[in-house]
């Protein structure tokens, strides 16, 4: 493959999140477009063809990405590694990635499994690949959705797009599975895990569970209906005591279900203060005190 342009594919569509056809046609047609770039990539950056040294991090003020949503990839020079990620703006992304990967303090947030080749081959290992850039788009949100058009595009990478093409990419049956740092199909850069989030916010978006009791939308919503901070709810999902779920299972959950939306007034109705305290105290191994009573 010949690559003339800087970005390895533009991709200019209307993106309907209106209705639950028009929504995975949407994620479809990006999906259809990103899928043999990247298995392109992965075989020419194996065979050494692929021109890395067009893709350093250094300030390319004719890249035309500021402000530009897309999909890229991260791939390191020594281990032809990939990384596949989604972003609202990619010269955001780009930047975060960059100031990471240089700054000692801010090792932390890169990737779990990109750390080990940072740290032995080095941040000039790595590159940054525009794989497809969103040059004109319009995007059709619900009118009752209450979340921004960026809130909804970034989940449209980050729960659909990437989770689509990563569910067959590292399959645990897939011949190409090793070839990526991506661990997980629901996941981006998280902080002290690789669980999601951007490098950035290091707030991880995406949807977990507790056995086949409980569910939530977000950290964020678990830990402000069981009124603890979401350190306490990472630790646990390190621990294996929370379990992370796609967004397709989280609709599906047979149990409670949380949603971001009900998370700070679920445990507030009488007839669940009690589900809260034994959720607390027996299940989760929290100190329940009279704090939890008061918060009622």
């Amino acid at each position: 493959m010949i690559y003339l342009n800087y970005f390895l594919a533009t991709f200019s569509s209307v993106l309907d999140f209106r209705t639950e056809i028009s929504f995975k046609n949407s994620v479809t047609s990006l999906v259809n477009v990103a899928k043999p770039l990247v298995l392109q990539v992965l075989t020419d950056v194996k065979n050494g063809s692929f021109p890395l040294d067009n893709y350093t991090f250094r300030r390319n003020p004719s890249s035309n990405l500021t402000g530009k949503p897309g999909l890229y990839l991260l791939i390191n020079k020594e281990t032809k590694k990939l990384y596949l990620g989604g972003t609202t703006d990619l010269a955001l992304r780009k930047a975060d990635y960059n100031r990471n990967f240089n700054t000692g303090h801010r090792l932390k947030k890169v990737y779990s499994s990109m750390r080990p080749d940072l740290e032995h081959f080095g941040q000039n290992s790595f590159y940054f690949v525009p794989l497809v850039v969103f040059s004109s788009i319009d995007i059709v949100i619900p009118d009752q959705s209450g979340e921004t058009v960026k809130k909804q595009l970034g989940k449209f990478f980050d729960q659909h797009v990437e989770t689509h093409l990563l569910t067959e990419f590292i399959d645990q049956t897939s011949p190409i599975k090793n070839d990526f740092y991506n661990t997980v199909t629901i996941g981006a850069f998280q902080p002290n895990n690789n669980r999601g989030g951007s490098p950035q916010s290091g707030a991880a978006d995406k949807a977990l569970r507790y056995k086949n009791l409980y569910a939530w939308e977000s950290i964020k919503g678990a830990s402000e209906s069981i009124l603890v901070d979401r350190k306490s709810i990472r630790n646990k999902l390190e621990a294996g005591i929370f379990v992370r779920i796609s967004q397709e299972e989280f609709n599906n959950f047979s149990g409670i279900k949380i949603t971001n939306r009900e998370a700070k007034t679920y445990f507030e109705k009488p007839e669940n203060r009690q589900l809260l305290i034994d959720l607390r105290s027996k299940n989760l191994n929290l100190r329940t005190n009279n704090n939890i009573n008061n918060n009622f």
